[in-house]
């Protein structure tokens, strides 16, 4: 088909299809940008007639409102038409509002037998619905209640009308024989059972008070008692009767059953105390275990807990497991073993490093160039003011399957001075590696609060009293304490031209010290970090102490402590 422009002049004739639309994407009618201008127009045309095809009034269907008036002509006249209906449906006209809903559609206050809840009003109608059927109900009631009345009214005129009844002693079988004319397994009258009781001379009440004596005389045994709720028992002495025989025991006795009842007690706990004359019973103590066997044989073995690990110290590799330190309390005396290091900080953690073998011969601890002990974690050490250090966190190290947590040692123990010493790699100049150690004094301590301390030579220097400015480092004892610095070179005191320990001539000597290793004397070694061995800062991985010697005590006054049996012996 032709344009119909195409012979407009000037104009030079252009198909729609050729011009493209530059808009924006018009999503309720899918046109996009880009689309021919022929595209948008059959769109546009298209959404057009649907909305022309909805706003025609003709294709509405009205007959439901069986309306004489002349239908809507247009679709404004349409939504007016609904409004004006649906307002008739409400009662509503332009005037007025809508209309309120008045009584019986009303709501009420209702009396308080009818409350339910908090709910105290209800529309009138469900009010008198709820009154009738309560009236019904009761009138239901009344008719029952009614009936009943009628009832007894009848049996009581019946009971009214019966003939009177004529009172004649009952008769009873008696068991036993009560005299020579009531005898046992006959029926006798009341009145004739009654006088044999009271009268017989043999088994009459008169003759049964003759032999047993009147009330007071029995209330005056009772209360003739010896033996009272305090009195300590024969059978477990010192526990007093009312207390061993809770529940039996007649405290205040005040009839001759009661007085029987304790006397009973009594001749059962003498009867007891006597069949166990010849046995003995046994008590533990903190030393001793005795075990009373079924045929008297006494065993007394010492208390012993067995050995337990130190608390403190699980950073133990599994290789050396068998020397981590332990403790174990025979009787009153705690024994220890094992071997006891310093922990050696993680850098980055500050908590401990694992310590344990590479190799039978190689320490983890040995190739690090780390000096600080660790101060963070589970088994990490407090460095304290003064020059020491106390392990577990500063708590107990013992455990409390040896000693209880309540209980403490009698006192604190400090032991000798014990050279404390660490392993270190080392690397030669020509890439030879060997290993030698660092050395320090520590002076292991056992507080009488169950901690472990180890002691430097730098708090007995500054500590011994209290004079202020007081200086470490210059005791003779810093000899064997390492003070080494990071790439100086490591002494060699076993060189032959080293005098250290003897010397080729007498008489006054300089001293001299190879700093060189055999059997090359180019392998010169130096030292791989600095230290300070007198430092509680630098004493990480510093130890080797063996506890094997160490003991302690607690009081032999202290409670009874239990204590687990480490075996049973066969």
């Amino acid at each position: 088909m032709k344009p119909l422009n195409l012979d407009n002049s000037p104009c030079s004739p252009t198909s729609s299809n050729c011009v493209i639309w530059q808009g924006p994407d018009l999503a309720c009618i899918k046109l996009c940008k880009g689309d021919t201008v022929s595209d948008v127009v059959a769109k546009l045309a298209a959404e057009l007639c649907t909305i022309l095809d909805q706003l025609n009034v003709n294709n509405y269907d009205l007959t439901c409102f069986n309306s004489s008036a002349c239908p809507p002509v247009d679709f404004q006249a349409l939504i007016q038409f609904l409004i004006d209906h649906i307002c008739a449906l409400e009662g509503v006209t332009p005037n007025t509002n809508p209309s309120t809903s008045t009584c019986p559609d009303c709501v009420v206050s209702i009396a308080p037998c009818f409350i339910i809840g908090t709910q105290t009003t209800m529309q009138l109608t469900d009010y008198v619905q709820m009154i009738g059927e309560r009236v019904c109900d009761l009138i239901t009631t009344i008719d029952g209640l009614q009936i009943q009345i009628d009832n007894i009214d009848n049996r009581v005129t019946v009971l009214e009308n019966a003939p009177k009844e004529t009172f004649t002693l009952p008769s009873i079988t008696v068991a036993c024989t009560l005299s020579p004319t009531v005898l046992g397994g006959s029926a006798y009258p009341i009145d004739t059972i009654l006088n044999a009781l009271v009268n017989d001379p043999t088994n009459g009440y008169c003759s049964l008070i003759d032999a047993t004596g009147i009330g007071s005389d029995l209330f005056s045994a009772v209360s003739s008692q010896c033996i009272t709720s305090t009195t300590p028992t024969l059978s477990n002495y010192p526990v007093p009767f009312g207390t061993e025989y809770l529940g039996t025991w007649v405290a205040t006795p005040t009839t001759v059953a009661d007085a029987i009842t304790n006397l009973w007690i009594v001749v059962c706990d003498m009867y007891e105390a006597l069949d166990n004359f010849n046995t003995i019973t046994v008590e533990d103590t903190n030393t001793v275990s005795l075990t009373l066997s079924p045929s008297n044989v006494l065993t007394a073995l010492v208390q012993d807990t067995g050995w337990h690990p130190l608390n403190g110290f699980d950073w133990y590799g599994p290789n050396i497991i068998t020397q981590r330190p332990k403790a174990r309390r025979i009787g009153n005396v705690i024994y220890f073993r094992g071997t006891v290091m310093v922990p050696l900080a993680n850098p980055i953690s500050d908590a401990p490093i694992v310590w344990d073998y590479q190799a039978p011969s190689i320490n983890t601890y040995a190739p690090l160039t780390t000096i600080k002990p660790a101060e963070t974690g589970a088994g990490s050490v407090v460095l304290n003011s003064g020059g020491s250090i106390t392990f577990n966190q500063g708590n107990s190290v013992i455990p409390a399957a040896v000693l209880p947590l309540a209980i403490n040692l009698d006192d604190s123990y400090s032991y000798n001075w014990e050279m404390g010493w660490r392993n270190i790699q080392m690397v030669s100049a020509d890439a030879q590696i060997t290993t030698s150690m660092l050395t320090t004094l520590f002076r292991p301590i056992i507080t009488i609060d169950k901690k472990l301390v180890f002691q430097l030579v730098e708090d007995i220097e500054q500590s011994a009293s209290s004079i202020t400015g007081n200086i470490y480092g210059t005791s003779l004892a810093n000899n064997l304490i390492s003070n080494v610095q990071k790439s100086e070179y490591v002494p060699f005191y076993r060189d032959a031209t080293s005098v250290m320990n003897s010397s080729p001539t007498s008489g006054l000597q300089s001293v001299k010290l190879q700093y060189g290793v055999e059997p090359v004397s180019t392998d010169t070694y130096t030292f791989p970090f600095t230290c300070q061995a007198s430092d509680k800062e630098q004493v990480g991985a510093f130890g080797w102490i063996r506890l094997d010697s160490y003991t302690t005590c607690i009081s032999p006054c202290a409670d009874p402590i239990p204590t687990p049996t480490p075996c049973v012996p066969s």
